[in-house]
């Protein structure tokens, strides 16, 4: 009887112990950190991802893949639909493979269009950004989504440096940010990347609109996101003069 109440007790003493040691390996990280094996890592989107794994994650998935959302992203977090190629797919420092991309593109005046924003209601659009473009973007998406009214026929995407213009899209779209942070802005405007701002300044953002395709296509630029997302909350409260297809707007 002893000799069993002994070892309950030896064995209770070794959980004991073995369960110590484990609390006192326990890592804890501070946000915006999670754990990450006995370490720590960042998580800045709070995916519960290291924002180092995910990024690989993203990368080698399939060219031109498409990860489908339900566009009820709130501010600050990072789009589920994305729109990949492979690195490399499209290396646009050579101006005659930007070219031959746009070789196959009608790019056109859509002759006067009185507001920017009607022409895109009831119609398949896609809002589109860059990958590695902050939270701003992300809230001036949901500020256009809010203003049609969250419609099955609007999605929105983000696109990596390396996209090709052989993935875009065939519907309307709307581009955000400048041809620094959108591939697609740099393209179709025929911006070298080595000037990659174009016409931009920091007290002057761009609004424009082309036919692509017969398709609209609505440019919202400025160099700092958080302009893009200002001249997106004056433009759907009806704050922006139009006039023509260009018009040039005062960040002061």
């Amino acid at each position: 009887m002893k000799a069993t109440l002994l070892l309950c007790l030896i064995l209770a003493s070794i959980a004991f112990l073995a369960s110590c040691e484990n609390a006192q390996e326990k890592t804890i990280c501070d946000e915006p950190y999670i754990v990450a094996g006995t370490g720590c890592c960042l998580d800045q989107d709070s995916n519960k991802i290291c924002d180092e794994q995910d990024k690989e994650t993203i990368e080698n998935q399939p060219a031109a893949e498409i990860v489908n959302n339900n566009n009820t992203e709130e501010p600050g977090n990072s789009p589920e639909q994305v729109i990949i190629s492979e690195p490399g797919a499209n290396n646009t420092e050579n101006p005659s493979e930007t070219k031959d991309a746009l070789d196959n593109f009608s790019i056109e005046d859509p002759g006067l269009v009185g507001d920017y924003l009607k022409i895109f209601k009831g119609k398949q659009t896609q809002i589109i950004f860059g990958y590695d473009s902050g939270a701003p973007l992300v809230a001036a998406t949901i500020n256009l989504l809010a203003y049609y009214g969250n419609p099955d026929s609007m999605k929105y995407s983000a696109i990596l440096d390396t996209a090709s213009m052989d993935e875009f899209p065939s519907a309307n779209v709307i581009l955000l940010g400048n041809g620094c942070n959108n591939n697609y802005i740099r393209e179709l405007l025929a911006l070298d990347k080595d000037d990659c701002f174009g016409p931009l300044d920091d007290d002057t953002g761009v609004l424009k609109i082309l036919k692509v395709n017969d398709k609209y296509v609505l440019f919202i630029m400025a160099k700092e996101d958080a302009d893009v997302h200002g001249i997106v909350s004056s433009l759907v409260k009806g704050e922006i003069e139009i006039s023509g297809n260009e018009v040039e707007v005062d960040l002061t």
